[in-house]
């Protein structure tokens, strides 16, 4: 079984115990020993994209244009 496989099948524990997390943040239990089925359930689509655009304001870094910044993040899949 190939990294890529192992990791998608741990996909939706590790989404579980994300969603967990930001759904109670001040909770100070671990959510890895909280059992599965007592976690949230996300049963949508996922979707990947090997390239973003993120535009972002940054008032202490005032080297761009009146501190707007730009970054391309890109991602070179296996």
């Amino acid at each position: 079984m190939s990294s890529q496989c192992s990791f998608q099948s741990q996909l939706p524990a590790l989404l579980s115990h994300f969603l967990f997390g930001q759904l109670h943040p001040d909770n100070e239990c671990n959510a890895k020993e909280i059992p599965l089925n007592m976690l949230p359930h996300f049963d949508g689509r996922i979707w990947v994209f090997n390239s973003s655009l993120s535009r972002f304001f940054s008032p202490s870094d005032l080297s761009g244009f009146k501190g707007m910044h730009w970054e391309h993040i890109q991602v070179s899949p296996r």
